[in-house]
């Protein structure tokens, strides 16, 4: 009877809970609505109160008024409605954060849906990410406030994702305010999935399972006209009234997709929320939808995360924790074992081990909250954040077994193959500089605990320091 009184409790304090979180987000608008996306899909995570509000807020959003739409654009395409299109519908599709989505048909009598930005939007999320930004700095850096997390570096990525000025965003393209940007990074998905791999075990079949919209000719950076994708949600294809036959394989679809997105050409989607996939009702294909964010990664980044993402593939947790040593990423208060579980959370979707499918409110995640991440490669967030919400659909379909990071490894060591020679993947393999660097890095971790800074740091494995057998071991993963 305490048992049921106590769950009870619960529930109305999560259904509490999520009102007032849902109130806070939709209220405050701009980038505060896309961190709703995020916590919609955290369905393994969170309590269902909290999913479900967060959900429903993209239902909820207030249209623009049409004439504030059609003089956009007008004033865009330099012509009045009536003489690009037969026909405008003034009910919209879709409401998103940044733009807002409706059917039209051309001249030519083609279906399409034309995407217009909302006024002022840009000016809002750009202040909104450059006041998070500081706020983060401000905690961090001045009040020394123990987050747990790197959110400095966290909200620097989102500052420049979104396309606020800073000149140390060069390879990290500013398209959120940019459909021409966008535009072209449809057209490069196409090119990319136009040909099969290479290599015959690489999805040889995707190609053929996951599609995009194609951008019609007239565009603008802030008018996106793209053929209309008669479709359905994937997550509906969850539900338990609806046939599921074809879940998994959608879903191991879209995961050999990304693989081949980050891994092999550089440039991948990093949104996808539940509404930017859709099952093309005519192909029954996967569409992918919205690359209003996307991601380039330097051939350098796509180097490091192959070798990276080549040992969590292998659950090698020695070599994945020094890996993520050498990528710069630091951890306070964590064991070995724990460290490494952790870093499965974040970069792989796998669910069937029960320490790694612990929420915040269940006990047996303790060993989570313990540990601090200290520092966290920028360029390794949006992989994150894609394996987060690649993880939350998963969870929508019950899908425990499946695994992001073994779909990718074989991507992983195809892109080593492609962008290194031998000599030199030999070379970027010695680990005697990165024990050095290590060592450096846990002495002055040290005189800052002797100075009063009450945390442990935990050493690197031994082997990470033995640059002879480390080498062999990592050249022996990558290549047999």
């Amino acid at each position: 009877c305490t048992k049921v009184k106590a769950a009870q409790l619960w529930a109305e304090q999560h259904e509490n809970g999520a009102q007032v979180v849902h109130k806070m987000l939709f209220d405050l608008q701009g980038f505060y609505l896309k961190l709703a996306q995020i916590l919609a899909t955290k369905t393994e995570y969170l309590p269902l109160p909290y999913t479900s509000h967060m959900s429903k807020i993209f239902d909820t959003l207030p249209p623009v008024p049409f004439r504030e739409i059609k003089a956009t654009v007008e004033k865009d395409l330099g012509k009045s409605l009536h003489k690009v299109f037969h026909s405008f519908e003034e009910e919209p599709l879709a409401c998103g954060t940044v733009a807002q989505v409706h059917s039209a048909v051309t001249l030519k009598g083609e279906p399409v849906v034309v995407k217009v930005q909302k006024r002022g939007v840009a000016r809002k999320m750009t202040a909104d990410m450059a006041n998070i930004r500081r706020f983060s700095q401000m905690l961090v850096e001045e009040l020394r406030m123990d987050i747990g997390f790197d959110v400095v570096s966290l909200a620097k990525e989102y500052e420049e994702l979104v396309g606020a000025p800073n000149p140390s965003a060069a390879l990290q393209v500013p398209l959120e305010f940019d459909f021409e940007e966008e535009a072209k990074h449809i057209a490069t998905m196409h090119e990319i999935f136009s040909s099969q791999p290479d290599d015959p075990g690489l999805g040889s079949e995707v190609h053929k399972s996951v599609t995009f919209p194609t951008v019609h000719a007239g565009s603008t950076r802030r008018v996106l006209v793209m053929d209309h994708i008669d479709g359905v949600p994937l997550v509906l294809r969850s539900q338990p009234n609806v046939a599921n036959d074809q879940g998994e394989k959608m879903l191991v679809a879209l995961f050999h997709a990304f693989g081949r997105q980050i891994f092999l050409n550089g440039v991948f989607h990093t949104d996808p929320h539940p509404g930017n996939l859709l099952v093309d009702a005519s192909s029954g294909s996967l569409a992918l939808l919205d690359f209003g964010q996307v991601k380039v990664l330097s051939k350098k980044w796509r180097i490091r995360l192959a070798h990276f993402f080549c040992h969590v593939a292998r659950r090698d947790d020695q070599a994945v924790v020094a890996k993520c040593y050498e990528l710069g990423m630091r951890f306070i208060n964590g064991t070995p074992e724990t460290t490494a579980l952790l870093i499965y959370v974040l970069f792989d979707t796998r669910m069937d081990l029960d320490a790694l499918n612990c929420g915040p409110t269940d006990p047996n995640g303790a060993w989570m909250a313990n540990i601090r991440v200290q520092k966290f490669p920028q360029q390794m967030f949006m992989v994150m954040r894609v394996v987060t919400m690649l993880r939350g659909i998963q969870s929508t379909f019950r899908f425990r077994h499946l695994s992001s990071a073994t779909i990718w490894g074989p991507y992983a060591k195809s892109a080593l193959g492609l962008y290194m020679p031998l000599t030199t993947l030999r070379k970027s393999l010695s680990l005697t500089n990165l024990g050095a660097n290590l060592n450096s890095y846990n002495e002055k971790a040290e005189d800052a605990t002797a100075a009063g800074a009450a945390r442990t740091e935990w050493q690197a494995p031994e082997f990470y320091k033995t640059p002879g057998k480390s080498l062999m071991h990592s050249i022996a993963v990558i290549y047999q």
